[in-house]
């Protein structure tokens, strides 16, 4: 199988050439939901899920994360009851199919203009989805709708002018690539 070439934002500057960024093991300091977090990753997570779904600092109802984190549980649940052939946002690396995505994502998400992109390859399962689909600012079935057509890899026009983002989920381990030269 050919592989793909995708790029990636380095947003904690910790990516090299040639690294492999492989899963990691859930990390839960609740004893009491330790076994619980082994039970739904046993291959490891990414640092995303460890960062987002195992951060017991986020609270449902007052975080900032709060609407993040919530995203993540309904896709996570909408993947394994619908998807299960998709990778998991908790098993994978993000990634655009451009250099100029990556740079606006770059603007978007207020990373400094100087945080390095990456090429990443996959040959595996892979998936692409409409991240701007992504957000709870509508109604309860419009958020379901939402979800399996962000698995299904398709988009809809939900305002007048709408244009989706398309990320790339690129299931662990991956080996970085060459850092783009902008």
């Amino acid at each position: 199988m050919a592989n793909n070439l995708f790029y990636t934002l380095d947003r904690q500057r910790t990516l090299k050439s040639g690294m492999k960024i492989e899963l990691a093991e859930p990390y839960c300091p609740i004893v009491p939901l330790q076994a619980h977090t082994s039970s739904l990753f046993s291959d490891g997570v990414s640092r995303h899920a460890n960062n987002l779904f195992f951060n017991y600092h986020i609270n449902l109802v007052s975080s900032d994360e709060r609407f993040g984190a919530i995203i993540e549980i309904l896709l996570e649940e909408r993947r394994k009851s619908h998807f299960p052939e998709k990778p998991s946002r908790f098993q994978s690396i993000f990634a655009c199919e451009s250099v100029k995505e990556t740079a606006w994502f770059r603007g978007f998400s207020k990373s400094p203009l100087d945080t390095p992109i990456f090429q990443v390859s996959s040959s595996s399962n892979y998936h692409r989805g409409d991240m701007n689909l992504l957000n709870l600012n509508c109604s309860p079935v419009e958020v379901s709708q939402r979800l399996d057509l962000y698995w299904k890899g398709e988009t809809t026009q939900i305002y007048e002018g709408y244009q989706p983002f398309w990320e790339v989920l690129i299931p662990l381990p991956v080996i970085i690539g060459e850092r783009i030269i902008e």
